[in-house]
């Protein structure tokens, strides 16, 4: 027979349960999904820490966007644009853009990128064929950018090189900010940890609005673990 002190704590538990489904309900609707790198997006480099996937194709979700989910695709070369020739036809002129997310700009639509509307504008003011090839990673400082530059952008050979700095380029450079584990991007100081807790962590981030808001919460004031 159950006692009076475990029915206390049954009806406790099930009233919590409870509390945290409807709380769970009420804050899908008031809080914006994760601001996120679809899963797959990167992969592990030893020089450069990560690099886009060649040939991913997923999904950012921006809820501040009107399309919302945003379509995200990195060519076969390994930058989000379109496929390029290595060798320049006649008459072609080339920009290689680097830098961080505010050139890779993942947040929005790739023809709505400074890299695209950039190539618009050198098109219809120039009788030369204009590619503005947008080498921008999310994540990356000045080291990784020209590592980058250097694998991938100086085969394309540019006529220019543009480097859109950001205020926190030259602190990426003092340490690693991002690992891969699995098929997802994270916080460098989730390197030594399980790997079947870390995918977990980021299952329950990506699917629960309320662990979501708690996370955030309890990471304030520290942004360098908010990775996801």
């Amino acid at each position: 027979m159950i006692s009076s002190r475990m029915k206390t704590l049954l009806l406790f538990c099930s009233v919590l349960l409870v509390c945290l489904l409807l709380a769970e309900i009420v804050l899908r609707f008031f809080v914006q999904s994760h601001y996120g790198i679809p899963p797959g997006a990167f992969i592990a480099d030893d020089e450069l820490d990560f690099r886009p996937q060649p040939g991913f194709t997923g999904v950012f979700i921006n809820p501040e966007h009107p399309l919302r989910d945003i379509p995200l695709t990195i060519n076969s070369y390994g930058f989000r644009g379109p496929e390029y020739s290595v060798e320049k036809g006649s008459g072609v002129k080339r920009v290689v853009l680097l830098g961080d997310s505010m050139t890779m700009a993942e947040q929005v639509l790739y023809e709505e990128t400074h890299g695209s509307l950039l190539q618009e504008k050198l098109r219809s003011s120039s009788s030369s064929m204009w590619e503005v090839l947008n080498l921008g990673v999310s994540g990356y400082g000045t080291r990784h950018a020209l590592g980058f530059y250097h694998r991938i952008g100086q085969q394309f050979d540019p006529d220019i090189v543009i480097y859109a700095f950001t205020h926190n380029d030259l602190g990426d450079n003092l340490g690693s900010t991002y690992t891969v584990v699995g098929n997802e991007r994270l916080s460098y100081l989730y390197i030594n940890a399980s790997r079947e807790w870390v995918l977990f962590k980021s299952w329950l981030y990506r699917h629960s609005a309320l662990l979501r808001i708690m996370y955030r919460a309890t990471t304030l004031h520290d942004t360098s673990v908010v990775s996801l």
